[in-house]
């Protein structure tokens, strides 16, 4: 195989690299160590022949040959295609300052070699070798114009087509200057090239965060303006979206689905490779992350409303941060998961092998290499590169088994006692208490319920003197805000107030209700662009209701 190459190479390369007429092949210098022998990669190879001088056989050099079939693309006529791409370095002095020269084999392996001489013009931003090819006026005279390619060792997977989704580096090879990296190094280099045409879904999550954003810019204010009145008050940050976790994860996986599901294929295939000998497949993983944590409180918040509890939203996303950092070690706890995560991860990196080895219209042992069509999906190994996350989730129904079996235990020790009022609502049943309704039930008609999910702890009443009141916790977990004292106000009502007031025109029918010191009238009233002030809407409190 040596002389098979080196011949060729010489033969077509001599009309430019005159020096090579000067010596003759001594013999091949075979390096036992090089990665394309040890893994048995037949797309590449890394060859050293002893030379000598013709003129005076005492003189003797190295020839390092790098080589590798790829795919190359022309600049301005568009044609692409396989080549080997190959360079050389002849070394006559361990100081010398090594230089390289290019010979390209359009064609190969499907063709017989062919090479031409190749002038290197540089490296473009992506990753690509420029080179050009050097005329030969001798073989073919003016019919040998010169044309500038582009060749990389493109490793990586698309679904469609390259232009739609793909996930794709452009390797090169490092021209080592110092003769003995020359001779012994090869190290490769790349850049990430990665196209999405349907990225685009992705940006529900800005409009999911606008308004989380909203409510938490309500929740400060609440907290702002009950401090100046002297009143220490926190509420929850996700009561005014934990009730649509369960469509914001719907959202999400719609969006997989017009995607196509490439961001999730893309996400595991990286995981994936980074615990298996494959190359790695480099993406930015912000994009999923955000996806998982969605899907992950969703799927905490359904967990949460089917065993009626409440899941702490620090805990929850404590542990699926905790599970998503530290993914890759998680996945290799499980033998059989990470083995299961290798065995796709090889198959899918090996499908850049693009010939098979009783391909009859190759006309070479080696093989070409370059990116591929991404394989079927396969949901066990989707599934298996998930697991941390899944773990999380498994954690979270541990701690819902502990808490079940906490106030179990506490509700056996207070049975029969006169405390009943304050055991956490979740404890008693609709008819261990009789239900009295306080004036801010009845007028708003929003009887006040235990919420289950993604929520911290909090109670709907408040016991003050014998006196049965809506607390503030329970009035802004159920969806109302007080404005200016004056005011009581469906949290979800606020954006269509403040469009309302900016457009100066009523868009819809909303009802707000007057608020006496601590109790709230039972007449709604409509509102109309003149009917809150803005320091009104500014001014947004909490406080118990009779």
């Amino acid at each position: 195989m040596t002389r098979c190459i080196s011949t060729p190479t010489v033969e077509g390369v001599a009309y430019n690299v005159t020096y090579l007429l000067d010596y003759e092949l001594v013999l091949p210098v075979v390096d036992c160590t090089a990665s394309a022998i040890k893994v048995g990669d037949a797309t590449t190879a890394k060859l050293v022949y002893l030379l000598r001088l013709r003129k005076h056989p005492e003189d003797v050099a190295l020839l390092s040959v790098a080589i590798s079939n790829q795919d190359y693309q022309g600049v301005s006529r568009g044609d692409r295609g396989s080549a080997a791409v190959t360079t050389l370095a002849l070394i006559t002095h361990a100081n010398q300052h090594t230089t390289y020269d290019f010979a390209l084999s359009l064609g190969y392996p499907y063709a017989a070699f062919n090479f031409r001489a190749y002038e290197f013009l540089g490296v473009t931003s992506d990753s690509y070798w420029m080179v050009r090819r050097i005329p030969n006026s001798i073989a073919h005279g003016r019919n040998d114009p010169p044309v500038t390619l582009l060749t990389a060792r493109r490793t990586g997977f698309y679904l469609g087509t390259e232009a739609m989704q793909s996930n794709i580096i452009n390797n090169i090879w490092a021209l080592e200057s110092d003769p003995k990296d020359a001779i012994g190094v090869r190290e490769w280099s790349g850049v990430p090239v990665s196209r999405d045409s349907w990225a685009w879904v992705h940006c529900i999550h800005l409009v999911l965060a606008t308004e989380v954003v909203f409510h938490l810019a309500v929740l400060l204010l609440i907290m702002y303006n009950n401090l100046r009145l002297g009143k220490v008050w926190i509420g929850g940050p996700f009561a005014a979206i934990s009730t649509t976790l369960l469509f914001r994860g719907a959202l999400v996986l719609l969006t997989w689905v017009v995607d196509r599901f490439w961001s999730l294929l893309e996400f595991v295939s990286s995981d994936a490779s980074l615990i298996s000998p494959a190359a790695d497949v480099l993406i930015d993983p912000s994009i999923m992350h955000i996806d998982l944590l969605t899907i992950y409180l969703s799927c905490v918040g359904l967990v949460g409303n089917l065993f009626r509890e409440r899941v702490d939203p620090a805990l929850s996303v404590i542990l699926f941060e905790l599970g998503f950092q530290f993914r890759i070690r998680i996945l290799t706890w499980v033998p059989s998961i990470a083995a299961k995560a290798i065995d796709s991860s090889m198959r899918n990196y090996m499908a850049g092998n693009l010939v098979s080895d009783d391909d009859s219209t190759l006309d070479s042992p080696m093989r070409a290499w370059g990116a591929h069509p991404m394989l079927a999906r396969d949901p066990v190994f989707v599934l298996a590169t998930l697991s941390p996350t899944l773990f999380s989730l498994l954690l979270v129904v541990v701690y819902i088994g502990l808490r079940k079996i906490y106030f179990h235990l506490r509700r056996s020790r207070t049975s029969g006692q006169a405390v009943v009022a304050v055991i956490p609502e979740e404890t008693t049943t609709k008819s261990s208490l009789p239900k009295l309704l306080t004036n801010f039930e009845v007028a708003t008609g929003a009887v006040l319920t235990g919420q289950y999910g993604v929520l911290c702890d909090y109670t709907n009443y408040r016991f003050i003197k014998g006196m049965r009141y809506a607390s503030a916790d329970g009035i802004y977990m159920n969806g109302f805000v007080i404005s200016h004292s004056k005011y009581l106000i469906q949290t979800g009502d606020l954006p269509t107030i403040l469009l309302m007031k900016l457009i100066r025109r009523r868009l819809r029918n909303v009802y707000i209700y007057d608020v006496n010191q601590s109790s709230v009238q039972p007449l709604a009233r409509l509102v109309y662009p003149d009917t809150l002030t803005w320091t009104d809407l500014v001014k947004l409190n909490l406080s118990v209701l009779s």
